[in-house]
């Protein structure tokens, strides 16, 4: 509020102005449910203490005399008001902290929900417990036949500065900016990897993640061996019978930014381990999804993973989405969805049934000219097999965390 009194730690100047009642008075409701527990107004137990609402009233330097008044006067307070007081302090705690997950309004994004509460449940087929995953439409071969994959050069990088460098990558030609974009992939391997704007673009953005090599040959046959895997990744098979080189300008959308409010039940557990609602949270849930394209009147979701397996063959992708991807692959489409309703003026109903056509991931390490290989698509029979499946999700994943903070330190 004011520099100077900063360093004052046992005192918290609060303004609340008389123009608030009438003009603002939302706001100061908030203040007053936010800070006072038991329902009082704040106005109630500020004014008897310090008269804050007059504080406009105060001539020149009257800030300075009013808190120099409040301290001293807290110096040295007796025995019994001073345990009065601390006790008073123990109970408003408690009370603002029971409060809490009701007001606070918590953000959170497809990591922050991955990595609370653990993985998926697994079943013996590497598919989730609860049966969660399909098979891909009768447009893919049911093979588990694993195409020949080209082996890494010598001290390829490896870990997250490659993944987000191939992901520039891949925006980039999806924007077109640059001078090249997913169309031009419809070409040799040879040409691809001889296209001169395609290695400026990878050579670019591996040197703003910070990949270098000083053995120039070295780093020449790193920029090749991209060209080609970005290549065979543009020509590989999706599940719905068509390659990302298909795809026109104007067809995709990069890094898509979405934002969602996630309110829900806050759960809490009693002694026996069961659930029960015992309030609402207020969350909004925002990211970025990799890709958004659409094909045949329908939007499609993909997003690219570098992610190093030992093989690429169907049953392999599928278990690693379902272990480390499971929160991901339901809360994109759930968000698509709720987007393509806003923006057709569709029920999410029949966004589904006429607009929507899946999730998909590919991953970049594995895939094959004009095959399936390294990646995965998932749907779902019905919106509502979708909706239920994302609010549960949301239920085991959020909960945790919207739960009253530790009190003890107030109890003790």
């Amino acid at each position: 509020f004011y520099v100077a009194f900063t360093r004052a730690t046992s005192l918290m100047i609060l303004p609340i102005y008389q123009n608030w009642y009438g003009r603002s008075s939302e706001l100061f409701k908030c203040l007053s449910g936010a800070f006072s527990p038991d329902g009082e107004s704040v106005n109630s137990e500020l004014d008897g203490h310090y008269d804050i609402l007059e504080v406009d009233d105060l001539p020149a330097g009257g800030w300075k005399d009013r808190v120099k008044a409040i301290l001293e006067n807290s110096k040295n307070p007796s025995s019994a008001s001073r345990d009065a007081t601390q006790e008073s302090q123990r109970i408003i705690m408690k009370g603002i902290n029971r409060m809490m997950p009701t007001k606070i309004r918590r953000q959170h994004s497809y990591s922050s929900l991955t990595h609370h509460g653990g993985s998926s449940a697994m079943g013996a087929d590497g598919r989730p417990a609860d049966g969660t995953a399909q098979e891909a439409p009768d447009t893919v071969d049911d093979t588990t036949q694993v195409l020949h994959t080209e082996m890494e050069p010598d001290g390829y990088p490896k870990g997250a500065p490659l993944g987000n460098a191939l992901h520039n990558v891949m925006e980039s030609l999806c924007k077109g900016d640059d001078g090249i974009h997913f169309s031009d992939m419809k070409c040799t391997i040879e040409e691809a990897e001889s296209n001169e704007t395609l290695r400026a673009i990878i050579d670019s953005m591996f040197r703003g993640e910070g990949i270098g090599c000083r053995d120039e040959r070295k780093y020449r046959e790193w920029m090749a061996y991209s060209a080609r895997l970005i290549w065979r990744t543009l020509n590989a098979r999706l599940a719905i019978g068509m390659s990302l080189s298909e795809l026109e300008p104007g067809d995709a959308i990069a890094e898509m930014e979405y934002y969602m409010d996630t309110p829900g039940d806050i759960l809490t557990s009693d002694e026996s381990g069961s659930k029960a609602a015992t309030g609402q949270y207020d969350a909004i849930c925002k990211g970025f999804m990799d890709l958004v394209f659409r094909s045949d009147g329908r939007y499609h979701i993909l997003d690219w993973k570098s992610d190093r397996l030992e093989g690429y063959d169907k049953l392999s992708v599928g278990r690693r989405i379902d272990e480390f991807y499971a929160v991901q692959r339901v809360l994109y489409p759930y968000v698509t969805i709720k987007w393509l309703s806003k923006l057709l003026g569709k029920a999410e109903k029949t966004v589904f049934k006429e607009d929507f056509g899946g999730m998909h991931y590919i991953l970049l390490r594995g895939t094959a000219e004009n095959s399936p290989q390294g990646t995965y698509y998932r749907s779902w029979e019905s919106y509502g097999e979708l909706e239920k499946e994302y609010h549960d999700m949301v239920s085991k994943k959020i909960w945790a965390m919207s739960q009253p903070l530790n009190t003890k330190e107030y109890e003790d």
